[in-house]
């Protein structure tokens, strides 16, 4: 049985699966408590530059580190643009050129584009060069790390680029680098990383984040938000996301009820990515749109070239989309890459998956590459179209294509599956192989039901071409029906 992320327990006391306070409290009122916040609101005419309790406030105004000295030095926390009012702010601008900004904090630390309590926009930080560390104590509404927006509103259009550097962001609820946060919608923000050495250890939510939307609890808010076209490009570069309960790479991640997750991308060009997140962590891996409590459809991984390790997590791997709600038409693609993901109960790729609705139209395609899944917890892993464990789903027209590459699951149960079920009706799904080498077990469809009802129908397997399918065993399903292999 795959563990729901709907279902999951908390893992270690303290690390709740919701948020107890909204971004205004969380962020707003650490810099509040400095009594310095007030210093830099947005409608400052003619705005100074301001160093006060280890924080640089830019107050809009466009600036660059060299050295990390520059405005008098003795600050390890830069906001570029912030509002305590219920206004919007944008025009944020930093550049971090050199130097170093390292510090431990008590709630906040580390590089923002903009912070607001309405909509924050437009703002961008860039880091070309330096070192940068970020120490939170462990506090339960920390944040670490770079922010291209934070609001208790909404964040558009916000942009994180990190061309090159050294960059840590340690123990801190919310610690990594996050195109835009907030607590509404969260659309069009921007995480490009060109190069650089960046760990992430040790925060409950670790990690690459184009659009990352949450609030205070499941009931403080059932309106839903828009979480869409979010991207994190990756062009080279070694990332770490450690020690987490949801760790990696995400082009959006949301925890609002009802919420609409489209759109986003996570594009890998080169690098080197190991997302090993806590024993016991829910997910950890790279994940183009994961919706805890709302839809995650038309999202997109595509990996040209990488070597990437995924372990540890309840859902390992490489996914499309994972939603509680629906999960369709959600897209993975995987071109030139090694990927390996190990000791997990979902452990695998996916285009698309539901604990509770329907997964249907879901892709997943590789071209070329060394793909190896490796477990022995029980559930479903391997490589798979679309999967639902929810009651009276539907998990129709998935399909893995299979141009080139080596694949190998050693699992419990799975393989390469087209489409699989837990409780729901499993039809009209496929997996093609095109050529590569495979070592598997193929299904077209999967259920893994008690009792085993409905049987899988018209789901195929179809061979073309020189593939070598010497290691593998091809089913149309695992139990009877009209499936075709």
């Amino acid at each position: 049985l795959v563990i729901s992320l709907r279902k999951s327990p908390p893992v270690t006391k303290g690390r709740r699966f919701f948020m107890h306070k909204n971004l205004k409290y969380k962020i707003l009122a650490a810099v509040m408590a400095a009594n310095s916040f007030g210093l830099y609101a947005a409608s400052t005419a003619a705005a100074e530059v301001i160093v006060e309790n280890n924080i640089l406030y830019a107050n809009g105004t466009p600036i660059v580190i060299e050295t990390g000295e520059e405005y008098g030095g003795g600050y390890n926390t830069i906001i570029g643009i912030g509002s305590t009012s219920s206004g919007d702010v944008s025009g944020g601008n930093v550049t971090v050129n050199n130097g170093n900004i390292t510090g431990t904090f008590d709630k906040l630390g580390g590089i923002f584009g903009g912070v607001a309590t309405g909509v924050v926009q437009n703002n961008q930080v860039t880091i070309n060069n330096g070192t940068i560390e970020t120490n939170t104590n462990n506090d339960e509404y920390g944040y670490g790390g770079i922010f291209g927006g934070v609001a208790d509103g909404s964040a558009n259009s916000n942009y994180v680029t990190i061309n090159n550097g050294y960059i840590t962001n340690n123990n801190a609820k919310y610690g990594g680098v996050f195109g835009g946060a907030a607590s509404g919608d969260v659309k069009g923000n921007y995480v490009t990383i060109n190069d650089g050495d960046i760990t992430n250890d040790n925060n409950e939510y670790g990690g690459i984040f184009g659009g990352f939307a949450t609030h205070g609890g499941v009931s403080d808010n059932t309106n839903g938000s828009d979480v869409s076209n979010n991207q994190v490009t990756i062009n080279s570069g070694n990332i770490t996301n450690s020690n987490s309960v949801y760790g990696g790479v995400f082009g959006a991640f949301s925890d609002i009820t009802n919420a609409n997750i489209s759109n986003n991308h996570v594009i890998i060009n080169s690098g080197t990515i190991i997302n090993d997140v806590t024993t016991g962590g829910i997910v950890g891996g790279i994940f183009g749109g994961v919706a805890n409590y709302g839809s995650a459809n038309s999202n997109y991984v595509t990996i040209n070239n990488g070597n990437i390790t995924n372990s540890n997590a309840s859902y390992s791997g490489i996914f499309g989309g994972v939603a509680s709600g629906d999960a369709n038409n959600n897209h993975v693609t995987i071109n030139n890459s090694d990927i390996t993901n190990t000791n997990s109960v979902y452990n695998g790729i996916s285009g698309g998956i539901s604990t509770s609705g329907n997964a249907s139209y879901n892709y997943v395609t590789i071209n070329n590459g060394s793909i190896t899944n490796q477990t022995t917890i029980n559930g479903i892993a391997g490589i798979i179209g679309g999967f639902s464990e929810g009651a009276n789903a539907k998990i129709n027209n998935n399909h893995v294509i299979i141009n080139g590459g080596t694949i190998t699951n050693n699992v419990t149960t799975g393989g390469i599956i087209g489409g699989a079920s837990i409780n729901g009706t499993v039809s009209s799904n496929s997996v093609t192989i095109n050529g590569g080498t495979i070592n598997s077990n193929v299904y077209g469809g999967f259920s893994d039901t008690s009792p085993r009802t409905p049987v899988p129908e018209n789901n195929q397997i179809i061979i073309n071409g020189s593939a070598n399918i010497s290691n593998a065993g091809l089913y149309g399903s695992n139990r009877t029906g009209s499936d075709t292999g």
